[in-house]
């Protein structure tokens, strides 16, 4: 995605260890994702901000937080396995938050591939409506007989899209970079006689996706009762009626692809456009103001809520403008954003990640802390690109970005700021201590001990836990008086054995990290039988025998 929209020049590869989010040292060694990554991109003239989460259990704290600041998802299953545990839970997540969401069903190049299966898993196990957005298009191989999969078979443009992968191949057997497509219109009246099965399969997934939308859209029924044919339906009314069914979560979009073939990511691309909402297609976020964090005396808290009866739980007015996004207490102003995650750059120190929700956040401007009430001064204000900081002039609602120059915030602040005047005095006080939703952190699963080596290593390893819990709230440090031990809790064994490569091999902490000691204490619960001295006797003998 990040080569087709041309931030990048060259495709990276999982394998190879050269991508752009997965910039971890442990990520590379390992070919998986630990921590959330955030890019930027331009696609069709529209701006996407992309968050890449891991996809294991033990780091599930990192999808919770992603999910907490996004307008709308993309659930990337494999063809292959189908619906797996965590995907259902991660489903379930986005669906209690109200995220609309579209499933890519990936590796379809893979032996035992099935689109069919995993949509009737998707629609069974995930509990939603499924409308296939492109089905995927075989050609047989002559000499092996073996099905192999080139492109997709677009549903709702009547178009057929081939992968020329074998021309793609450049000189230096570099793999095919998918931008060689060949697009065949399925309604010409001389379409080769080869891609009649194809148009056949689209004509079949049209009627579904029109049929379905029938019982959500009047527009589709009037769109279709105009001509009574299906493939004759108005394409942009079929995307704006299941654009709606998409944010409404009436429905899912399926798309299909091979991303290691680089086939069917710029259709993905275009339905991240075209089906997931904006900014200002989301409803507003729900914001509650703590009049005891405004400095109002307790006596005068009964009176301030008699006075403001008509405002449930003290909620500050929220509404949606359709051209600049959310706007706080009736002030286009005011800027409301939420810190969802913090991490420690080698040379620019703690970094926070941001969601701006209302108004334009400004570089070296003054931002107050809702959480703890004090004013922060904050530095400079950066895009990320995975570990690539790009420097910007402002967030504006709806992105997210860096702020830099602060210690003093954490997961899950909301901070308040004026986009005018750098005076946050001119703040309300109600505005002041306006709070956006918290993010929930799960309780930890595992726990192991964890000591310095010497008492010289104590003091920096306590210094380097602190910098550790703080980027990651998941992970838990308590000590256990009766066992006299440090005990680190985190999700899963993955996640403690990822923590404890950063603390030695990447912080360079002297630490004997093992098992946990368990106490216990013995105790006589009930009285036993009484045991006679001639039965004693009696029963050494026998042993002695």
């Amino acid at each position: 995605m990040l080569y087709y929209s041309g931030l990048i020049s060259r495709i990276g590869n999982v394998d190879e260890g050269d991508t752009i989010t997965d910039y971890l040292a442990e990520e590379k060694d390992r070919g998986i994702t630990i921590q959330s990554a955030a890019v930027t991109i331009p696609w069709n003239h529209h701006r996407i901000n992309i968050i890449d989460t891991p996809g294991h259990a033990d780091f599930t704290f990192e999808v919770i937080r992603s999910l907490r600041v996004l307008d709308g998802g993309v659930t990337v299953l494999d063809a292959v396995a189908g619906v797996e545990a965590q995907t259902e839970k991660v489903w379930k997540q986005a669906r209690d938050l109200g995220i609309p969401l579209i499933a890519y069903i990936n590796k379809m190049d893979r032996d035992g591939a099935g689109y069919g299966r995993t949509v009737k898993e998707i629609v069974g196990r995930l509990g939603t409506r499924a409308t296939l957005v492109n089905i995927p298009y075989f050609v047989e191989d002559v000499a092996t007989g073996r099905m192999n999969f080139t492109g997709v078979i677009d549903v709702i443009h009547k178009n057929l899209l081939r992968w020329n992968i074998s021309t793609n191949v450049s000189s230096t057997n570099e793999a095919a970079d998918g931008t060689d497509i060949e697009v065949i219109h399925l309604e010409k009246e001389d379409l080769n006689t080869e891609y009649t099965d194809a148009k056949k399969q689209c004509i079949k997934a049209r009627k579904a996706v029109i049929e379905q939308l029938c019982d959500f859209d009047d527009a589709i029924v009037d769109s279709f009762l105009e001509t009574e044919d299906y493939m004759k339906v108005d394409s942009a009314v079929i995307q704006e009626s299941l654009r709606k069914a998409t944010i409404k979560r009436y429905t899912t979009p399926i798309l299909c692809g091979s991303s290691f073939k680089n086939i069917g990511v710029q259709p993905l691309m275009d339905a991240v456009v075209s089906y997931l909402p904006s900014p200002i297609d989301v409803p507003p976020p729900k914001i509650i103001c703590d009049i005891n964090a405004c400095g109002r005396q307790k006596r005068n808290a009964k009176k301030y809520l008699q006075a403001h009866s008509n405002e449930t739980d003290l909620n500050l007015p929220v509404k949606m403008d359709p051209r600049i996004g959310c706007v706080i207490n009736k002030d286009k102003n005011l800027s409301a954003s939420l810190a969802f995650k913090v991490i420690s750059h080698p040379n620019r120190g703690l970094m926070i990640f941001v969601r701006v929700y209302s108004g334009k956040l400004n570089p070296n401007s003054t931002v107050i802390n809702s959480r703890t009430g004090e004013r922060i001064r904050i530095g400079k204000l950066l895009l990320m690109n995975g570990e690539i900081p790009q420097e910007v002039k402002y967030l504006t609602a709806g992105n997210i970005g860096v702020i830099t120059g602060t210690e003093e915030i954490s997961t899950g602040d909301t901070l308040i700021s004026h986009a005018v005047s750098k005076n946050p005095n001119k703040i309300q006080k109600r505005e002041a201590s306006a709070k956006l939703l918290s993010i929930t952190i799960p309780p930890p699963v595992f726990s192991v001990s964890i000591e310095p080596t010497t008492v010289a290593d104590k003091r920096k390893l306590e210094t380097c836990l602190k910098l550790i819990l703080k980027e990651d709230p998941s992970l838990r440090l308590t000590y256990d008086d009766e066992a006299g031990q440090l005990i680190l809790s985190g999700m899963g064994e993955l996640h403690l054995e990822i923590t404890k490569d950063r603390l030695v091999n990447d912080m360079k902490v002297n630490a004997d990290i093992g098992k946990v000691h368990v106490t216990y204490k013995e105790s006589i619960i009930e009285p036993t039988e009484s045991v006679s001295k001639s039965q004693q006797t009696q029963t050494v003998q026998a042993c002695s025998m």
